[in-house]
């Protein structure tokens, strides 16, 4: 299995949204948590079905919310590099 690792923004963007659904309801953020954690580990176990956004990083689309998951690969290791709300800037992915 292949270990995902994050860039220190892109877990700044998971706290925030966690915090947003926790500020709403213990029940949302549950939910939200149990999405995020599931994505990431079909990236973990399967990484190439998801599909290519650009010349290096792929989309993870989350099932039951709004959020998305970008990653590139390092090696066999995931890198998450943004975890964005669908309807946010669409600009490029950093890292």
């Amino acid at each position: 299995m292949a270990e995902y690792r994050f860039l220190a923004t892109a877990l700044a963007e998971l706290e925030d949204a966690m915090d947003w659904y926790a500020a709403r309801s213990a029940t949302a953020l549950k939910r939200f948590a149990e999405d995020v954690e599931s994505t990431l580990a079909t990236i973990e176990t399967s990484p190439n079905q998801y599909p290519l956004v650009d010349d290096r990083h792929r989309q993870a689309i989350l099932k039951k919310f709004p959020y998305f998951i970008a990653f590139r690969m390092i090696g066999k290791h995931p890198l998450i590099v943004t975890i964005r709300h669908t309807s946010r800037d669409k600009k490029p992915f950093e890292g």
